[in-house]
């Protein structure tokens, strides 16, 4: 595969992920494709993706990427930023991290964050005193929108999830 190709493949699929255009990214990624985080190890595939860009679509997540370059086997690097409505309503201007997205036969089969970059406050740290109000406040909430302590990437997860900061913010 061409460096263009690869290159190309991506910025598709991160227009398409922009647009909200659940269908035109998903046909993006092979049936294989695996995402996953360089720190923990875990990884997910395009099943879960799917659910991802609904919960994506709710909160207008729009990335951003810089310094993208290429290697010989089709693997693309870069800076990638994310904003979204989320972040905002908690006082974050963005996330930055480095992605690598490898490419074979068209198809992006593995995006994977390497590392957070940035020194600013965290997503964890600008979380912290929303968590801690809700369980206080809004304890069934906070359960019904953070099963077993884990967030669930889905469209309804996410609107939940807004509705209950803008409750926090408002009492605020």
């Amino acid at each position: 595969m061409t460096e263009h190709s690869a290159l190309h493949i991506v910025e598709e699929f991160l227009g398409a992920a922009n647009r909200h255009d659940i269908a035109a990214a998903l046909d993006l990624l092979a049936d294989d494709f695996v995402f996953r985080d360089d720190e923990s190890g875990d990884g997910t595939d395009k099943a879960w993706m799917e659910e991802l860009f609904g919960w994506d679509k709710e909160i207008d997540a729009q990335a951003s990427y810089n310094k993208l370059t290429v290697d010989e086997d089709g693997t693309v690097f870069g800076e990638f930023a994310e904003t979204n409505l989320l972040y905002a309503e908690l006082g974050m201007k963005e996330t930055r991290c480095a992605l690598r997205f490898r490419v074979e036969a068209g198809k992006i089969v593995e995006q994977a964050i390497e590392q957070a970059i940035g020194d600013g406050p965290t997503f964890e740290d600008s979380l912290e005193p929303f968590l801690i109000w809700a369980d206080e406040n809004a304890p069934e909430e906070l359960d019904d929108i953070q099963p077993e302590g884990q967030i669930s990437f889905t469209a309804e997860m996410a609107r939940k999830w807004l509705a209950l900061i803008r409750k926090w913010k408002a009492a605020q």
